[in-house]
């Protein structure tokens, strides 16, 4: 939610303005940067934190967040277009996959669905024998 919202939604009024600011000169990777920045400066605190406590750690960071570390920190990650481009094709080639795949296993299940109707078929056709041969 935070990207989706380009952090206005949770973070203080003094960053949300930085940041806005940083986006509308550099786009959308600032965006990317703060949120790897923000990541990056507390991970040492989340790799303790059982995943039941991660949420909240979460939801309280945005006050937590000093704004002229957390611009210093975006700005040192060295983050390019070249990088952006780079990463949305590996997403798009893991989405597609998964299509692939989701679509094979689609199929298998109605093959095997279609043997299992036609067993039960052959099954009702040997009871109706049976049931004439008496």
């Amino acid at each position: 939610q935070w990207l989706l919202t380009m952090y206005s939604s949770h973070f203080p009024f003094d960053i949300v303005t930085r940041v806005w600011d940083c986006f509308l000169v550099e786009g959308w990777k600032v965006a990317y940067r703060v949120m790897l920045a923000l990541l990056e400066g507390c991970s040492a605190e989340l790799l303790k934190l059982r995943f039941e406590d991660i949420l909240g750690y979460l939801k309280d960071l945005p006050h937590r967040v000093k704004p002229d570390e957390l611009l210093e920190a975006t700005f040192k990650i060295p983050l390019r277009k070249k990088h952006l481009t780079k990463y949305a094709k590996q997403w798009e080639k893991m989405q597609k996959d998964k299509e692939k795949k989701i679509e094979k296993d689609k199929k298998k299940l109605a093959k095997e669905r279609e043997k299992e109707e036609k067993e039960k078929e052959k099954e009702k056709e040997k009871l109706k024998e049976k049931e004439k041969l008496k």
